[in-house]
């Protein structure tokens, strides 16, 4: 599904509205932006911290998205 490619994607190329199947399919800008950004998500580095507390885990989740200014992290939980 590549969720966080397409929502970078969305940002790069400000096609904040659109159906997924529509741009993927009929914007050539949108694809060639999203099948970038899938690519360069390949490579980045990914650190794991084990937690085993459900709070825990939440605060901690918290407090990584707000020391790294995670631009993307909402916390919706959908």
């Amino acid at each position: 599904m590549a969720t966080f490619a397409f929502l970078l994607a969305r940002h790069a190329t400000n096609r904040l509205l659109g159906f997924r199947k529509d741009l993927l399919k009929n914007d050539t800008i949108f694809r060639k932006a999203f099948d970038a950004e899938r690519e360069r998500i390949k490579i980045i580095a990914v650190w794991f911290v084990k937690e085993k507390e459900p709070v825990g885990q939440a605060l901690l989740e918290i407090y990584a998205a707000y020391v790294s200014k995670a631009k993307y992290n909402d916390f919706d939980t959908h």
